[in-house]
């Protein structure tokens, strides 16, 4: 990766998301666009990255109406390299507890905003290098959820998630763009 390329990482205040941030700083000197509620814990990662001057954050609730055109205003007309959607909600419900609230809310992080994401970005991935939108999943998507009792809306969410994945990467193949889930 060029030094110049902006990543833009969704749930990258803990886990996966902020461990991607430091290895992304450390071994590639790339500048990067950290989202995530936590605004505190968005201090502490871009803190303790090798170069903290490599690192934005926006703290914001990507369910809230106005995330998607908010994080396109904060990316502006810059190139990126990548869109590592890695935010997610994970919630358990015993069958007959499941709420539509509780769906719609699972559905939107974990599925609609990433899509809504590449989406609004997707001129700015186009170009050299190749473009990526990471989608992270779950197995719990793919396998269905016999393993995972109580997770029915998270499993659904996250197959939604994959789905997605798979229409987007056709849709933006003729951009230059990859999609992978």
């Amino acid at each position: 990766m060029k030094s110049s390329d902006l990543v833009l990482i969704t749930g990258a205040s803990r886990g996966i998301g902020a461990e991607t941030a430091r290895a992304l700083v450390a071994d590639h000197g790339t500048q990067v666009l950290l989202v995530s509620r936590n605004g505190e814990l968005l201090a502490d990662v871009a803190s303790s990255c090798s170069d903290p001057t490599k690192v934005e954050i926006l703290a914001l609730d990507l369910a809230s109406a106005d995330a998607v055109p908010r994080v396109d205003e904060r990316v502006g007309q810059r190139r990126l390299r990548a869109i590592i959607n890695n935010a997610g909600l994970f919630r358990t419900r015993n069958l007959g507890q499941w709420t539509l609230a509780d769906l719609e809310e699972l559905f939107r992080i974990n599925a609609h905003v990433p899509f809504l994401l590449a989406q609004a970005l997707a001129d700015r991935l186009e170009g050299e290098p190749q473009g990526h939108v990471v989608n992270i999943g779950s197995m719990g998507g793919v396998q269905g959820s016999v393993k995972f009792p109580g997770l029915l809306g998270y499993s659904a969410s996250k197959a939604a998630l994959a789905g997605y994945t798979e229409c987007l990467a056709e849709e933006l193949r003729k951009r230059g763009i990859a999609c992978n889930c």
